[in-house]
């Protein structure tokens, strides 16, 4: 149980960084401005910021929370409430 306190205490601070970072994109940031992924130099593609933290952020997050779950369901370890109550919670 203490590696699962570990785990989320983790994941809360993550989620804290994150929700930081997105609080300050705004107009006044240019978040509609081109944003490029450069290998050696070379655009490999260019999204508006925005685009990129709702793309590569936000459903890369929803993506590793929902893989986390599974794990945990998979070795019988109740999935904690994350974005509410989890079913989990509801049948104990």
């Amino acid at each position: 149980m203490n590696g699962i306190k570990s785990f989320l205490s983790e994941y809360d601070q993550i989620y804290r960084n994150a929700r930081k970072t997105i609080q300050i994109i705004s107009d006044e940031n240019k978040s509609d401005e081109e944003w490029s992924f450069l290998n050696s130099g070379q655009v490999l593609f260019s999204h508006p910021k925005a685009a990129v933290v709702h793309n590569f952020v936000l459903n890369h997050l929803i993506h590793h929370t929902a893989l986390s779950e599974l794990y945990l369901r998979l070795n019988d370890i109740p999935a904690p409430a994350i974005f509410g109550p989890s079913a989990d919670e509801q049948i104990m």
